[in-house]
């Protein structure tokens, strides 16, 4: 399914225990794999980076171009 801009981000910064931070999979609704034990900035600055990979990933566009050669 795309993604467009103003779709809600896939992923998202929680606390875990009292000091530990992950990155949520608000789909998936579990943790992201290897994600756990995190600070809480460094799990928000993951959560933005994974939210605009998928997004970039699943944004309706024309994949060929996308991979065409650059020309010289």
């Amino acid at each position: 399914m795309p993604s467009l801009p103003n779709d809600p981000d896939r992923y998202n910064a929680r606390p875990i225990g009292v000091v530990d931070w992950c990155v949520w999979d608000t789909r998936r609704n579990e943790p992201v794999f290897g994600s756990d034990m995190l600070r809480e900035d460094e799990a928000g600055k993951a959560a933005r980076l994974l939210s605009q990979a998928y997004r970039r990933a699943m944004s309706p566009v024309d994949i060929a171009t996308a991979y065409a050669p650059a020309r010289p």
